[in-house]
């Protein structure tokens, strides 16, 4: 009876554990082909700047031939300023740095490598947390036991929160390093061990995110502002002695650091007029508000705006200092914004600004290829969104311009007097007509020992060839 007993626990226990297995694979399956529909294929294409198994010695070779600067093939780990941020399961000690030779980085390594980072950072092809987690969790082939399950319980939710850090946004895209592809691998490899001498290598790409695409949106990645990174960065990814990934490293400088003074931002609106330093990571438009920066291709009412900009270039152009009076725009006023011109620190300011011209004894003078270029061309027209005056319109524009006074420049947004200014014009369509809404004038640093040929020629009149451009 004992026996019968234990016969038939014995079959139910195995029954059980058959009836888990089958659930549990049933299970798996259903979540391989969600997965499988959210899989994405990401860009293989990159360089690795490699050295020649033999490299002549440098008295050998040919007169004008490049000679490998040990210093420059270390970049960027000979940087002082380089920031680490490390994604490691464990504490590692770096025991050298040499160069790579062709051969000793197997082609799958570099494979590897830009998959990873791919995944890592291609959040807009990715488009969403989900997308995300299942990509990630799809390349965990890639990585080592230890390193996966560092990223399975301490990294990815973390780093999920960072990409889509507002409403799944779209948030980072990588762009092209080069012709050569989307990662750029540096010359050398780094060699570590861990507390119990393990060994691992590492190999540096340089990574780019898509600025352009930040540009359009006024809208730096949460992931690179929160670091205070620069948009070209560097990725370390370390493997283990069986080439699978056990980590990686962001090395980058902070943009702060790294920031030159650009110069100030002039914001002429209906609010007044703001004067602050130009900003770290993307433009300026007129209202803070506004969203998504679109080419506006069927505007009929392009000339008209273009037309509304030549008649007050020509206004200052033509009148001499003492004609200057509160008279001077009255037939640009009426193509103005209603909202600027009853605005009463626009008011203000105007009627400053008239004073000014007249104490600084101001002369404007602007280069004949610019005055050509009213004219000749119909500007390319940008519109904004969801701005507190509705739909925005903009096109820039700017040349050479002098007006006798550099204090008088500073004041207003200019730049160094003789060289060129640049602005973003505004404008607000109304019962189907264009008006003047603000400008932003962008006051860049140019002062220079010498100025240089293509200012001396715009002001005789004369284009560089395109080839001696920029």
């Amino acid at each position: 009876m004992k026996k019968i007993i234990a016969l038939l626990c014995l079959v139910l226990l195995f029954t059980g554990c058959n009836n888990g297995i089958i659930e549990e694979n049933l299970q798996e399956n259903i979540v391989k082909e969600n997965i499988k529909e959210n899989i994405a294929v990401f860009s293989k294409r990159f360089t690795c700047r490699e050295r020649p198994l033999e490299t002549p010695e440098p008295e050998d070779l040919p007169e004008g031939s490049v000679v490998y600067d040990d210093e420059a093939s270390f970049s960027p780990r000979n940087q002082e300023n380089l920031h680490i941020n490390s994604f490691l399961y464990t504490k590692l000690n770096l025991t050298n740095i040499d160069y790579i030779y062709e051969g000793d980085i197997l082609h799958e390594t570099y494979v590897n490598a830009c998959e990873w980072i791919s995944t890592l950072y291609e959040a807009e092809k990715l488009s969403n947390a989900g997308k995300m987690r299942a990509n990630i969790q799809h390349r965990y082939n890639l990585l080592n036991e230890q390193c996966k399950n560092f990223v399975e319980k301490e990294f990815i939710d973390n780093h999920i929160l960072d990409m889509y850090h507002s409403n799944d946004i779209k948030n980072c895209s990588l762009s092209y390093v080069s012709d050569g592809g989307k990662f750029s691998f540096e010359r050398y490899i780094t060699t570590y061990t861990d507390s119990e001498g393990n060994n691992y290598y590492g190999i540096t790409a340089q990574v780019k995110l898509n600025s352009l695409l930040y540009s359009r949106v006024r809208q730096m990645p949460y992931y690179v502002t929160s670091r205070d990174m620069q948009t070209r960065f560097y990725v370390e990814v370390i493997f283990d002695e069986h080439h699978k990934i056990a980590g990686w490293q962001e090395e980058y400088f902070k943009h702060s650091e790294n920031q030159k003074d650009y110069g100030k931002r002039y914001v002429i609106s209906p609010k007044g007029v703001e004067k602050a330093k130009m900003p770290d990571y993307f433009e300026v438009i007129l209202d803070e508000s506004a969203y998504g920066r679109q080419t506006a291709e069927a505007v009929p009412q392009k000339k008209e705006m273009a037309g509304f900009v030549k008649d007050l270039i020509y206004v200052l152009n033509d009148t001499p200092t003492n004609d200057f009076n509160e008279h001077t725009f009255d037939s640009l006023k009426s193509r103005c914004s209603d909202k600027l011109v009853n605005s009463t620190e626009i008011i203000a300011f105007y009627n400053e600004f008239i004073s000014d011209i007249k104490k600084y004894n101001i002369d404007f003078e602007f280069g004949p290829l610019y005055l050509k270029s009213l004219d000749d061309t119909t500007p390319s027209v940008s519109m904004f969104t969801n701005s507190i005056y509705g739909d925005l319109y903009s096109f820039s524009t700017g040349g050479l311009v002098e007006t006798g006074s550099q204090e008088f420049n500073d004041k207003y947004g200019l730049r160094q007097d003789e060289y060129s200014f640049d602005a973003e014009m505004y404008f607000v369509i109304e019962d189907k007509k264009p008006y003047f809404i603000g400008a932003v004038l962008n006051n860049y640093f140019t002062f220079q020992n010498e100025m240089p040929e293509n200012v001396k020629l715009g002001w005789q009149g004369i284009e560089l060839p395109p080839e001696e451009q920029g």
